[in-house]
């Protein structure tokens, strides 16, 4: 066929985009959930950059109505997802069953950066990146009062050198919070 019909509104040749839409709506859809998976995967989990080609949708679980993630490597762990981001990186995994949740690996070692620069942010605003969707998340952990023995087990880390570098971004409590914090006094 050589897409005549396509162009005369009959069916489409193989290989061909539908008329009249210029896009292939499953293509569309996986496209859009690649950024997802990213901020998904950064800001629900911390995951870290050189973990998220290792997330593919079969490590995305559902257990005791939350949603975990089994990272593979090196710092193997299982983390639970951020209440917020839960049900996007669910319908993200769906998506990408065998296949990395920021799409496949390409020979451009730059994806997430590449990933990264397709957002549109604000002038003078820092560009999102995998780094600091982590560090968001890590803010965010401590921010909740996570326990620290919890903490480094989420992030993989096995030292927490420099954890001081968080301190000006965390939740500040006011006074008299902290007071009954340090006291162990019950809210």
């Amino acid at each position: 066929m050589d897409g005549t019909a396509a162009r005369s509104g009959g069916a489409a040749a193989v290989g061909q985009l539908p008329r009249g839409t210029g896009r292939i709506p499953l293509l569309d859809e996986l496209a859009r959930s690649i950024p997802v998976g990213m901020h998904a995967l950064g800001l629900g989990v911390g995951v870290s950059p050189n973990e998220h080609l290792l997330i593919t949708g079969n490590r995305v679980i559902e257990q005791d109505g939350l949603v975990f993630v089994d990272i593979p490597g090196a710092r193997a762990r299982m983390v639970p997802c951020a209440h917020d981001w839960a049900e996007r990186l669910v319908q993200v995994a769906a998506n990408f069953r065998g296949a990395p949740l920021i799409g496949e690996d390409t020979p451009n070692r730059n994806r997430l950066f590449n990933l990264g620069k397709g957002i549109v942010v604000p002038p003078n605003f820092p560009r999102p990146t995998a780094a600091r969707f982590r560090t968001t998340w890590m803010v965010g952990l401590l921010s909740r009062g996570v326990p620290f023995q919890g903490f480094m087990n989420a992030t993989g880390w096995e030292q927490a050198q420099h954890l001081e570098d968080f301190v000006p971004y965390l939740y500040e409590w006011d006074t008299a919070e902290l007071h009954r914090a340090i006291a162990g006094v019950p809210k």
